[in-house]
């Protein structure tokens, strides 16, 4: 409902994300809640990046910016000092300029990005979720990781940030998605790859499940 607000304010567009100062969720969708600190922890979610020593696992939370155990103070610049949470948004739904004042975007992405809260079959499109970083890329090539909640070869971007048993439902680890058409479900991890995350996402990819994925 925050990113609807904040889109209705922003003639349909979505917000900027990573490029831009201060231009992620945390920082634009905070005026449109009274109280978010009450809604940006999943009660299953009790450690802090920021205690770990920046170790991530499927019960961690990201942040908290500017703490000394969070990599020795680290503010980035497109989110606030004190900003921790254990929900991440798909950053495919940003509306970032192609030369932002934290970065610029690389060319070959910018057909990926939705860009605008108007757009067909938003049902398949998620939005929010369990994740142990604040949002990601998703790509219908990310490998699932080896070890839950820990990316390949150290790189943050990709689905290993939702691929996490934080929950179950029935006999399949769960995590817990709104998506743009402001629909709440749980969504079992190994159907994460069958969602619309980006315009040019190819859903149904074949992937290879370690024995973590699966239950005992």
């Amino acid at each position: 409902m925050m990113l609807a607000m904040y889109a209705n304010d922003n003639d349909g567009h979505l917000v900027p994300g990573w490029n831009m100062r201060k231009g992620m969720w945390m920082s634009k969708l905070r005026p449109y809640c009274t109280d978010a600190n009450s809604i940006i922890l999943c009660p299953e979610a009790t450690a802090f990046l920021s205690t770990t020593g920046l170790a991530t696992s499927p019960f961690t939370t990201w942040g908290i910016y500017g703490d000394p155990g969070y990599a020795n103070g680290w503010i980035p610049c497109f989110g606030e000092k004190g900003q921790y949470g254990s929900y991440g948004i798909n950053g495919w739904l940003h509306d970032p300029p192609d030369v932002g004042d934290c970065y610029s975007m690389g060319g070959a992405d910018r057909s990926n990005y939705w860009r605008i809260i108007n757009v067909e079959n938003p049902s398949t499109i998620p939005a929010f979720g369990d994740s142990v970083w604040e949002g990601t890329l998703v790509r219908h090539t990310d490998r699932v990781p080896a070890v839950p909640a820990v990316g390949d070869g150290g790189v943050l971007d990709g689905m290993f940030c939702f691929l996490i048993p934080r929950h179950q439902s029935g006999n399949q680890y769960a995590v817990n998605w709104v998506f743009l058409d402001n629909s709440a479900r749980k969504v079992p991890i190994k159907e994460l790859y069958n969602q619309k995350w980006s315009k040019n996402f190819i859903t149904g990819m074949t992937k290879i499940w370690p024995a973590w994925a699966t239950p005992p």
